[in-house]
């Protein structure tokens, strides 16, 4: 699997193949991950501790762990 670690301002950007998500950040200071879907829609999830961020980044199937982790688990706003 081919993953792209790029910055962007203050944060790492992964990018990397997914059917779901096209590539997330995670501000540790925040305990903020935004999340970039394939659509380009952009949502920003709080209060994601840095182990479940840890856990989510290692995960082979990164949408199926957001879908059981981290969307349900954690408030999110819409990034316009």
């Amino acid at each position: 699997m081919l993953i792209l670690t790029v910055w962007h301002y203050f944060f790492m950007v992964i990018i990397m193949p997914s059917t779901v998500i096209r590539y997330h950040f995670y501000n540790s200071d925040k305990n903020t991950l935004t999340i970039v879907f394939v659509s380009g829609l952009r949502y920003e999830y709080f209060d994601v501790s840095q182990a479940v961020y840890d856990q989510f980044n290692s995960a082979f199937a990164k949408g199926i762990y957001f879908n059981e982790h981290i969307k349900p688990h954690h408030e999110c706003r819409k990034v316009e």
